[in-house]
């Protein structure tokens, strides 16, 4: 397993990543393009290289030279802002999500990090209990425009 940090070169892969590893979250939550537009299910290359532009980093995580994981990354005032985790249903379950999450718990205290932030979909508890079992925790949930459920935000401090 490898992670490296994506350039804008990457963005079909990161795109394809994403999309794939949601779509099926997105069937379980009944979300569509209408009532989620802005769920990374429907994610469009724009979202990202705009994210890119703005000093989001993305990291992409490959199995034998094969891309099979995301996430992205952005620092503001000694906080890291997770979001696209993302890893290809094929690959659930073998501790590649948790290995993208070290990932950023280590860049981010290059940085000089304080605590990382998340959110998650609130009905989703098999995930929130899995950031659980990382170290994060729940601090608030509330709707966001553009979504269909409410969203659970996590955090940990480094």
């Amino acid at each position: 397993m490898k992670i490296r940090i994506a350039s804008i070169s990457d963005v079909k892969i990161i795109n394809s990543i994403i999309i794939q590893a949601n779509t099926p979250i997105a069937l379980k939550y009944n979300i569509d393009s209408d009532n989620g537009k802005s769920h990374p299910s429907n994610c469009k290359e724009s979202w990202i290289i705009e994210n890119i532009n703005n000093s989001v980093y993305y990291f992409i995580c490959y199995i034998d030279q094969n891309p099979v994981g995301v996430v992205a990354s952005k620092l503001k005032l000694e906080t890291i802002t997770m979001k696209h985790l993302a890893v290809l249903p094929d690959f659930w379950g073998k501790g590649i999500g948790t290995q993208l999450v070290f990932h950023i718990i280590k860049y981010g205290k290059t940085l000089g990090a304080k605590s990382i932030n998340l959110g998650v979909i609130s009905c989703n508890l098999k995930l929130q209990d899995w950031y659980n079992h990382l170290g994060f925790t729940l601090y608030r949930s509330k709707n966001i425009k553009g979504l269909p459920y409410k969203v659970s935000f996590m955090k940990m401090s480094l």
